[in-house]
Formats: structure tokens, sequence, C-alpha cells
């Protein structure tokens, strides 16, 4: 019961800032050549709420998924999972130096499997606040392998960022191809 009552309040919580952004009745105004067509913008707002209540279920329920919440303060290593797969990677953050106007995320990304990824590739979300986090994200830079046992070390630039803005990490790993280990 009690996790029934604590959905509807997160449900209720991710609704009210997208709720607080509909668009109020306006004088219209002609569509320019550049606009995204109507609508676009709600279906994006609303694609955020549905990842973060997804993030949110997982963190409840104690599961790995396919974000992870990085803490540079502390180093730790977090579990995660691919998007794809259901294997586990392990993700720290070491470091958020300052670089030009943004900063540089140093990540370790370890492989406990005894599979090797190909083409890993990743989107660090970054925010003051989680439901802020969402909407802006960076891609990491391509992993070409991750082989089983072994850490990666990677760097994503976000330039332009705020220290502020760097408050609360979220980093989503993809792969598309799982190899399995060859015997001599």
């Amino acid at each position: 019961m009690r996790l029934i009552t604590l959905a509807v309040w997160l449900i209720c919580i991710a609704v009210t800032p997208a709720l607080a952004q509909a668009p109020r009745s306006s004088p219209k105004k002609a569509p320019e050549a550049t606009a995204q067509p109507p609508g676009l913008e709600r279906i994006e707002q609303l694609e955020k709420n549905v990842k973060a209540l997804e993030f949110q279920l997982r963190w409840i329920r104690g599961l790995p998924g396919p974000l992870a919440t990085l803490d540079c303060s502390t180093k730790k290593f977090v579990t995660m999972t691919v998007s794809e797969f259901s294997l586990v990677f392990f993700v720290a953050c070491e470091e958020i130096a300052t670089y030009l106007e943004g900063h540089k995320v140093h990540l370790t990304i370890g492989n406990p499997n005894s599979f090797a990824f190909t083409r890993v590739s990743g989107t660090l979300y970054h925010g003051k606040e989680a439901y802020d986090a969402f909407s802006r994200k960076v891609e990491m830079p391509v992993i070409e392998r991750l082989v089983p046992g072994t850490w990666q070390k990677v760097v994503v630039t976000v330039n332009p960022s705020r220290a502020e803005e760097m408050r609360t990490l979220f980093l989503e790993l993809e792969s598309s191809t799982v190899s399995a280990p060859t015997r001599p």
C-alpha cells in the first residue's frame, strides 16, 4: 500500500511541472518556417517525465537500471544495465573539472562480465535537480571496445554549463553488440 501511495505521489510531482508549462491561451501567431510541429514540445516533455518516472520506480525497487545516478563527491561505483541488455556495468564519477565555459566529467566504466561490448555509447544528463537533469543532455564519446574484466576511463565535455547544473548527474549507456569470449 505504501508503494502505491509513493508511486501516486511521484506521478503527481512529475506531472505538475509539465502542467505548469502547458501553453496558456494567447493571440494566435503565424507559424514560423523553422518552428517545430504543434505538440512536439509537449511530446518531448512527456517523454522526459516518463523517463524520470521509470528511473524513480527502479530506484524504489532497488534494481539496477539503464540510468545510473553519479555521485562525484564520494566517487563510489554504482551498478547499471545497458539499455538493450540486462548485463550489469559499474560506473563512477571520478572528477568534475572546469573547462572553458563548462565542465569536463571524468568517468570510469567497468565491465565485470565475461562478454565484450563494442561501440558503447551513452548520454550524460545534468541539472540542478533530478527533474531538471532530463532537459539537459550531452552525448558521451563512443567506446569502441569494452573488454571483459576491465575499466575504461571516459571524459565527457559539458560546454557550456554552470556549476549549479552539475549537481545531479545521470548516465545512460547503450551498446548494440555483445561478443562472447573465444577459446584459444
